[in-house]
């Protein structure tokens, strides 16, 4: 039954998707890891601090900081994410290659002044990213891209590469210099609809009508537990490029934005700079 019922979604999908192929996802160009080598988070000492337990942490950027000698490197590995928050700025003047996770907080900021930064996992903006005239931003193929309705993208430079394989949405403010209006205008696709399957049941439903997709979009920096017993519900945005941005809610809050886990990491970051009590 549900395999069927999955089969019935995917042609109400491939009728909806099918009024946005004039923004159907295409690889403006191929994107490659640079060949060189790399500043790991660990060579930037006291500027990051570890927060975490068994199951999931993070480094935290502490301080202002800016990597001049080479691209920063965020690793695909135990520790893999990254949390720039609210009141610090990373500057890297020679990119970065984000294989793991990078989530920039809401009042935190990154600024890409030269160099390519390349993603090759996850990137979550609910603050601001500033890719400047001699900077580069290079989605790879399985990539995720997402900057929240909170957040602001800056994008100076004239080139971009997207592979089309990557997911990407950008649901806050966008300002551009020389980038093509028509790219642009794909990146900051709207959503042709959502589904939603519930962990319990596996059931799914399919909104399409403007008012809800839009009660979704709202609800993206809503973040908090579930309810005791709840279960969770596996949200997917399907944006007019062509990408599927998936989000995970309990009882309505959110707990991950395209594998990125921005409560907990939110939370570990609270708890490191004392603003909330232990969380164990």
């Amino acid at each position: 039954m549900r395999k069927f019922v999955r089969i019935i979604l995917a042609a109400a999908l491939a009728a909806v998707l099918s009024v946005g192929t004039a923004f159907s996802a295409s690889a403006m160009n191929c994107v490659d890891s640079p060949e060189q080598k790399l500043v790991e988070i660990d060579r930037l000492g006291d500027s990051v601090k570890y927060n975490g337990y068994p199951d999931f942490g993070a480094k935290i950027l502490v301080s202002n900081r800016t990597v001049k000698t080479a691209p920063l490197h965020v690793q695909n590995a135990e520790i893999h994410s990254l949390v720039v928050p609210a009141g610090k700025k990373l500057t890297l003047k020679k990119g970065a290659v984000i294989d793991g996770d990078l989530y920039i907080e809401k009042g935190g900021t990154v600024a890409v002044s030269g160099g390519s930064l390349i993603v090759n996992g996850s990137l979550v903006c609910d603050g601001t990213l500033k890719i400047g005239e001699k900077g580069y931003l290079g989605l790879s193929a399985g990539s995720r891209f997402v900057v929240n309705t909170t957040g602001t993208f800056r994008y100076d430079a004239d080139g971009i590469g997207i592979n089309s394989d990557a997911d990407y949405a950008c649901f806050g403010k966008m300002t551009w210099k020389y980038l093509e209006d028509e790219v642009a205008e794909k990146i900051c696709a709207k959503p042709l609809c959502v589904v939603a399957e519930s962990e319990e049941d596996g059931k799914f439903s399919l909104v399409a009508d403007e008012d809800g997709i839009n009660g979704y979009v709202s609800m993206l920096t809503q973040y908090g537990y579930g309810n005791p017993g709840s279960h969770s519900t596996m949200v997917s945005l399907i944006m007019g490029n062509g990408s599927r941005i998936r989000v995970k809610t309990a009882s309505g809050n959110v707990q991950d934005i395209a594998g990125v886990r921005v409560h907990y990491l939110g939370l570990l970051t609270d708890e490191l700079f004392g603003n909330i009590p232990p969380l164990y």
